[in-house]
């Protein structure tokens, strides 16, 4: 019997190959046209793309604060936690969309990391037992001079209410613009995918034209002895 979860991870496609084939030969040969047909499609699938990731990892804000007898500081982390089943998943998706990402889980492309945190708190925008990411533990020791904490302060903060004295969480801002956002973000992922393969294209263009520009000054003949 075949495993479902095998069969589903197989059939997983991100990115171009949500495309059919001449779409995708496209995507490569002319991707200027491309960009005039299909931008508005590969920006949702850059979405799709992206909510399919913040399944597979969790962008974690992490503060550390330190001190001494003379000054305090902090020093800010951002890293990501990975469900151990989806690493080849998670390999894939970061390959396509940041490839700077490292293995030992830092974030080292903030933009995508911001986003990516952006769509943890919208999908769990309903879900406050997610908000404090408490089943979350920091990666640094806790001591005398330092104090890590998991920060949500960027997208949570604490609301006091007068008439019954008491404070709860509340998101900084609505579902509704946290998606036009996230939209609006992947929109312009879209556009620097396609525009790297415009660039891709005019420098073998470039390349062409300077190979051409050579044979039309020395010829094809190959200097003996060299």
């Amino acid at each position: 019997m075949t495993d479902k979860t095998t069969a589903q991870t197989i059939q997983e496609t991100y990115f171009i190959d949500n495309f059919p084939q001449p779409t995708k030969d496209l995507f490569y040969k002319d991707p200027k046209k491309f960009k005039v047909l299909y931008k508005t499609k590969l920006s949702k699938i850059v979405r799709q793309d992206l909510l399919k990731l913040i399944q597979f990892v969790t962008p974690v804000y992490e503060i550390v604060h330190y001190s001494d007898w003379y000054d305090s500081w902090k020093e800010e982390i951002y890293w990501y936690k990975f469900k151990t089943d989806k690493q080849e998943s998670v390999k894939k998706l970061f390959g396509i969309y940041c490839s700077s990402e490292s293995v030992n889980n830092e974030a080292k492309n903030k933009d995508i990391f911001n986003l990516l945190r952006m769509i943890y708190f919208y999908i769990n925008y309903g879900n406050k037992a997610k908000w404090e990411m408490s089943g979350i533990a920091t990666r640094n020791r806790e001591g005398h001079e330092q104090r890590p904490e998991i920060y949500i302060g960027d997208f949570v903060k604490y609301d006091y209410n007068l008439k019954t004295k008491k404070s709860s969480l509340k998101m900084k801002k609505k579902k509704s613009e946290l998606s036009k956002q996230i939209d609006a973000e992947c929109d312009k992922i879209a556009d620097k995918l396609i525009d790297k393969e415009i660039t891709r294209i005019v420098n073998i263009n470039e390349q062409i034209r300077a190979a051409k520009a050579t044979l039309a000054k020395y010829g094809t003949e190959l200097v003996k002895g060299y």
